[in-house]
């Protein structure tokens, strides 16, 4: 694997390379995992706290613990989108993994080189799908704060 100068030899340079890329797109990915997930944490611990007020309201204000209802159940549609959103990250992740196997497989074996690219395309649809549900969850968001700001719920 080292030529005589203590060199790496060109093809080990050209695997480790080739393998940057997707090390790149693994680093990036992992920050879209760390954002949702406190993400995540957060609607659940919303969600503990409406929960705990909706039954206090149960007796005392049956309008406001209707709304309640209301939020928790929008509360529950944002914790499915951030959890596909999570999964699609997660996923990404293992192509990218999978993707910097292969690639150095291909080179130092002359495997097909499809197998690298296409586990590149399909990280890469898995990072828009989960952008999508993301993007989706804030819109939700932002509806659920516009819907208690109106009602005056907090």
């Amino acid at each position: 694997m080292l030529n005589g100068i203590g060199q790496p030899s060109p093809l080990v340079s050209t695997i480790i390379s080739a393998m940057i890329t997707p090390a790149i797109l693994i680093l990036a990915t992992g920050n879209l995992i760390g954002t949702s997930m406190m993400l995540h944490s957060r609607v659940v611990d919303r969600a503990r706290v409406l929960l705990a007020r909706r039954a206090a309201l149960h007796e005392s204000d049956p309008a406001k613990a209707a709304f309640a209802d209301t939020l928790l159940a929008m509360l529950r549609a944002r914790m499915h989108l951030t959890t596909l959103s999570l999964c699609a990250y997660y996923l990404a992740v293992g192509c990218f993994v999978a993707c910097s196997l292969t690639i150095a497989l291909t080179l130092a074996l002359e495997l097909p080189r499809w197998i690298s690219a296409g586990l590149t395309v399909a990280g890469a649809a898995l990072l828009f799908l989960g952008a999508i549900a993301t993007f989706g969850e804030m819109l939700l968001s932002n509806r659920a704060m516009h819907s208690e700001i109106d009602a005056g719920f907090f």
